[in-house]
C-alpha cells in the first residue's frame, strides 16, 4: 500500500506520515523584519496556487484509495478519521492487534502439530486428511513446515504396532526428501496388509479347533 501512495506521489508519504498540507506561508510584506528574515503569514485558501491545491488535495486522494482498499470490518473503526493519517495510523493499530491475534493462533496449531497422532481406529487416509488440514493452517499463518517435519511427525504419530514399519522407512528412506505422498502411500499398503492379517487370525483359530473337536470325538468312537 505504501509503495502504490508514493508511486502516485512523491510527497505521498508525507500526507500518511506527517499530516495534509493544511496550509501555505507567504511573506508578511506590512512586517518584514529585514531582507534575510522575513515574516511569514498563512495565505488565504483564494491565494494558493494550483501548486498548492494540488498538494492539499493529495490528503483527499490517499483517504480515497485507503477507503477503497479496506476491509468491510474494519470500516467502522476508520470511518470518523478526518485525514489519511489518522486512517493510516488506526490501521496500523488494527495490524498490529491483528498480528497478535495471528501469533496466538500460530501457538496453538504449533501444539496441535506437536501433538498430532493416529487416533485409535482412524485410518492412514483419514489421518493425512486431518493432517493436510493442520499443515494448511499453520502455512497461512506464516510458517513453512519442511517435508522432515511432516514426515517424521507422521511416522512419530503412529502407534507401538507400527515398529517396525516405521524403523523400515527410517532405514530405507531419506525422511528430509521423500515426498510425504509417497510415504502415506507406503503406510496405506502396510495398513492394508495388517487388517488381511487380522481377518485370517480368527479363521486360523476356527480351523483349529474345529480339527481339535473332530480329533476328540475320534478317539471317543
Amino acid at each position: 500500500m505504501k509503495a502504490h501512495l508514493c508511486a502516485l506521489h512523491d510527497e505521498m508519504w508525507e500526507v500518511l506520515d506527517i499530516g495534509p498540507f493544511t496550509s501555505f506561508q507567504k511573506v508578511n510584506p506590512e512586517h518584514a523584519i529585514d531582507n534575510t528574515r522575513p515574516q511569514m503569514i498563512s495565505k488565504a485558501k483564494s491565494e494558493w496556487t494550483t501548486e498548492e491545491r494540488r498538494k492539499y488535495n493529495l490528503d483527499n486522494i490517499a483517504k480515497d484509495i485507503l477507503y477503497k482498499s479496506i476491509d468491510d470490518r474494519y470500516f467502522n473503526r476508520i470511518k470518523k478519521c478526518k485525514t489519511a493519517k489518522e486512517i493510516w495510523d488506526t490501521l496500523e493499530l488494527i495490524g498490529a492487534g491483528d498480528e497478535q491475534e495471528k501469533d496466538n493462533k500460530l501457538t496453538i496449531a504449533n501444539k496441535k502439530f506437536d501433538d498430532f497422532k493416529l487416533l485409535p481406529g482412524e485410518s492412514i487416509s483419514k489421518m493425512y486428511d486431518r493432517l493436510l488440514t493442520l499443515t494448511g493452517e499453520i502455512s497461512e499463518l506464516g510458517k513453512d513446515l519442511t517435508t522432515k517435519e511432516i514426515n517424521l511427525k507422521v511416522l512419530r504419530g503412529l502407534p507401538s504396532a507400527w515398529k517396525m514399519k516405521v524403523v523400515a522407512v527410517q532405514a530405507s528412506k531419506d525422511v528430509k526428501t521423500y515426498p510425504t505422498d509417497k510415504l502415506i502411500s507406503d503406510l496405506k499398503a502396510h495398513e492394508f496388509e495388517m487388517i488381511e492379517e487380522k481377518e485370517d487370525v480368527p479363521e486360523e483359530r476356527t480351523t483349529t479347533a474345529l480339527t481339535a473337536s473332530t480329533s476328540k470325538v475320534n478317539d471317543f468312537d
